[in-house]
Formats: C-alpha cells, sequence, structure tokens
C-alpha cells in the first residue's frame, strides 16, 4: 500500500511556481511611463504639434522595436549570442503588449 501512495505522490503535478500579475507587471511599468509623461510635458512647451508627434512615435518604434528584439532573434548567418527567454520571461513580455494595448494605457499614457 505505501508504494501505491508513494506513486501517487511522485505523480501529482507540484505546485509551478506563478509568475508576476499583470498588475506587478503594470506596476513595474509605472516609472517608465511616468518618466515619458513628465519628459512629454516638457518637450510638449517647447515643441510644435508635429514635432512632438514625431518624437513620440519615434520613441514608440523604438520601445516596439526592443520588444521585438527580446521575442526575435537576429537575423544573420552569424550565429547569435542572444539566448531564447524563458517561458516566464516570454509571458511577462507578452503581457507588456497587454499593458501597451489596453483602454487605461490609452487613457493614461
Amino acid at each position: 500500500m505505501s508504494s501505491v501512495s508513494s506513486y501517487f505522490q511522485r505523480s501529482r503535478p507540484q505546485s509551478v511556481p506563478q509568475g508576476p500579475t499583470q498588475r506587478d507587471v503594470t506596476n513595474a511599468l509605472e516609472p517608465l511611463f511616468n518618466y515619458f509623461n513628465d519628459n512629454f510635458a516638457i518637450m510638449k512647451q517647447t515643441l510644435t504639434d508635429s514635432a512632438m508627434v514625431m518624437v513620440m512615435t519615434r520613441l514608440w518604434k523604438e520601445v516596439l522595436a526592443t520588444i521585438e528584439s527580446l521575442l526575435v532573434p537576429p537575423l544573420s548567418d552569424k550565429l547569435s549570442q542572444q539566448r531564447p527567454l524563458t517561458q516566464q520571461e516570454l509571458d511577462i513580455v507578452f503581457k507588456w503588449l497587454q499593458v501597451f494595448h489596453t483602454p487605461y494605457f490609452d487613457k493614461q499614457h
């Protein structure tokens, strides 16, 4: 009987540690958003509207390119030193993308 119970104890899935929640991810990005808001406010005072849109567009393209570079290794015939992301790191990157596409983000940032 003890061999049967030990089999079931070994067969049970172990509790997998949970990664950061969506709230944790959003809170971790808050300093970045605050930095952007502070600097955009300063730039808004000194730049024309078209220049401001250009700066913001370039900045967000850079943010998205950085996220893309985390997900997609460089395309080249040379070996890359970039290591694949762990499942938890992938989950975090996709949660970042969700933050950028939520109504909260659209209203606040």
